[in-house]
Formats: structure tokens, sequence, C-alpha cells
């Protein structure tokens, strides 16, 4: 590494560590700082922390960086809340949040309810052993865009408990599900 090349990077760790630590003296030809670059990965539940210690001296002759102490701090993340969901009865309206979908005889279909049975034990949310046909939920095939196929899904009383179960369940496992339907009228049941 060239003379030029060392001095541009000694002077982008100083500023870096200028604006972390905040306490550089610009009106001096000596300055110290010292801090630590933290980064923070939340997964929820838990809280990850990383830590990148750094400790940096500058003269008018030279800079020299060496590795202090790391610290570290931990922050717990919200509590991830999922509403509770109740079983369906026939002819009744609900709000729906789908979990789990899958065409009729698709190689995949039971891994695919399978699948969301597992996950809403993970958040102790499974309710009951089965699934049943997205068509028996007058107006979630149109509402989703879906054929009709298996499904498996959680009921609620309100629309605003099963968006926040569909905001709840992406927070947790970082992906969406299948989708929410404002209002159903639940048949199949008798």
């Amino acid at each position: 590494m060239n003379t030029a090349s060392r001095t541009a990077l000694v002077g982008c760790v100083l500023a870096l560590c200028t604006v972390v630590a905040g306490c550089a003296d610009s009106n001096s030809s000596a300055a110290t700082t010292s801090g630590s670059v933290s980064t923070t990965t939340t997964l929820s539940p838990t809280t990850s922390t990383s830590t990148v210690p750094l400790a940096t001296t500058s003269t008018a002759a030279a800079t020299t960086t060496t590795e202090a102490e790391p610290t570290t701090t931990t922050t717990t993340s919200p509590a991830i809340v999922f509403p509770t969901w109740r079983l369906p009865n026939h002819g009744e309206d609900s709000a729906v949040a789908y979990v789990a979908y899958a065409m009729f005889g698709a190689s995949d279909a039971l891994d695919r309810m399978n699948e969301g049975h597992a996950r809403l034990d993970e958040i102790d949310q499974d309710l009951w052993e089965g699934y049943g046909s997205l068509g028996c939920d007058q107006g979630a095939e149109a509402a989703l865009g879906l054929d009709d196929g298996l499904s498996l899904g959680v009921y609620f009383d309100t629309p605003t408990e099963a968006h926040a179960f569909a905001d709840a369940w992406d927070a947790y496992f970082g992906e969406p599900l299948v989708g929410v339907v404002d209002s159903v009228t639940t048949f199949c049941l008798d």
C-alpha cells in the first residue's frame, strides 16, 4: 500500500472514530478518539449484538490504530403478540388469516399444510389438527385471487385481529402468510 493510500485510509478511520465517539478536538495537532462501532440485528423475539472495537491515536507525524476493550450492549425487542384465534362455525362470518395454501392434487399439498401446523405449534397457536377447502370460506377465493385448494386458516371476530395476526406472523417468521380476508362466511362444517 503506498503512502497516499495509507494516508487516505487513516483519514477515513479517524473520521469514523470522530463521528462515533464525538470527542475529537479539531483545533489541536494531536487528537485521541476511542469508542466502539456497534451493529445490532434484531431477531424477534431475541436480540443479537456484535461489536467492532476501535481506538485511534493521531498526531501530525503518525497515526496508529490499536484494539481497545470491546463494549457490548444488548437491547430486547418488544415481544411479538399473536392475537388468539378461534375455531370457525358453520354459516358464521369471520375474518381469516391464511397460513397455508396448496392447489388440490399438488405433490407438496400435505407438506404445506403440515408446515403451517408446525409454525402454528411454534407460536402456541395450533388450535386444531385439520385443514379445509378454501372454497368452504365463501369470498376467500376472490379476495385472495386463488383457485379452490387446500387451506389452513386462523379465524377471528374482526379484521383488525386478523391483520394484527398477519403482522405478528411476518415479524416472527420474516415472511408474510398467504393472505388475510376481512370477511368470509364459512360453510362445509355441518
